[in-house]
């Protein structure tokens, strides 16, 4: 079995996060649940998502005590943090 990285997230028997790193046999790889969500794992690898999730931004608001409108789309919402935020 070869360690694969998750690029997008995998909704199956339990969800795989992106960047999680998983198991998987050759043919396992090649079967269309992981086929493009997947990516050899090389060892030093690490994926950090470009934005915030919208969860994370929202916890970033109430704790610092900041009216938002949670049916706002996350870059709407990170637009309300201060600029080192």
């Amino acid at each position: 079995m070869a360690k694969y990285i998750a690029l997008r997230k995998i909704h199956g028997k339990r969800a795989v996060e992106v960047g999680e790193v998983i198991e998987l046999t050759e043919s396992q790889a090649k079967h269309p649940l992981y086929q493009g969500r997947v990516r050899r794992h090389d060892g030093d690898v690490n994926l950090d998502p470009a934005t915030p999730s919208k969860a994370a931004i929202i916890e970033q608001l109430k704790a610092q005590f900041i009216e938002f409108d949670g049916r706002k789309s996350a870059e709407d919402l990170a637009a309300l943090l201060p600029e080192n935020q």
